[in-house]
């Protein structure tokens, strides 16, 4: 899953801050595996940005939050078998 934030550059910040975290919203469930953040550096859009493996534990509910400085994003999604 790709991460991207206005003025992030991966030659001036190599060790992206960004931080994912999740959790299972309809059931009890292992933590959410995350691999990464690890930056990206493409020409043209969408430019810099940062790639983050999920592995999810188990099926179901998922509510998925990344942290990178002052901002924050967070989501549901549903995982199929």
């Amino acid at each position: 899953m790709g991460w991207w934030r206005q003025g992030y550059d991966w030659h001036t910040e190599p060790t992206p801050k960004l931080k994912v975290t999740g959790r299972r919203l309809d059931s009890q469930a292992p933590p959410l595996d995350v691999v990464g953040p690890n930056p990206v550096g493409v020409r043209g859009y969408p430019g810099n940005y940062m790639m983050v493996v999920l592995v999810f534990p188990t099926p179901g509910c998922w509510e998925i939050t990344g942290r990178d400085e002052n901002d924050e994003l967070t989501f549901v999604i549903s995982v199929a078998k």
